[in-house]
């Protein structure tokens, strides 16, 4: 579900298939350390440090990416699974893809509605676009807000699709 520009005189999508479906396998891969990061840090403070995965102490497992090869550190490389996952979620994609442009772009019109509606986004009559709002700085309350959503689990996941 992506939006087409004109580059050179073809329409090009703003998000290739590939590239959507490494950003869901990238956040299904860390989704639930994320959640675990983010527990952490609301119990012991803003600016503790978060435990490192470690095999030998299972306290710390939680704290672990779900594919990532731990041999490898931060810039890791992913296990089996991943690849698994990224070839079907590139399938589910494309099947998608096809799909909505079948039905009039219904749901990718839809999901465009939604991101106006909750970020207040007024179209505008030209083209549908507008200019970007200026950067704020993020608060604590923006923080919270964040937390109580992944621990209310309102956040969409890989599973809800």
């Amino acid at each position: 579900m992506t939006d087409k520009v004109e580059v050179e005189g073809a329409q090009k999508v703003l998000v290739t298939v590939t590239s959507e479906a490494f950003g869901l396998v990238q956040y299904e891969n860390s989704r639930d350390k994320w959640i675990e990061n983010f527990k952490h840090k609301e119990a012991n403070g803003r600016k503790s440090t978060v435990p490192m995965h470690n095999k030998n102490k299972p306290k710390t497992h939680k704290f672990k990416a779900k594919w990532s090869d731990a041999k490898s550190g931060q810039c890791s490389g992913w296990h089996h699974g991943a690849f698994t996952m990224f070839q079907i979620r590139k399938g589910s994609i494309k099947e998608f893809r096809v799909q909505d442009e079948a039905d009039d772009m219904i749901k990718q019109k839809f999901g465009q509605k939604m991101i106006r509606i909750a970020y207040k986004i007024e179209e505008d009559d030209n083209d549908g676009t507008v200019e970007p709002a200026a950067k704020r700085a993020r608060t604590e309350s923006d923080e919270q807000q964040a937390l109580a959503a992944v621990a209310t689990k309102s956040v969409v996941t890989v599973e809800d699709e």
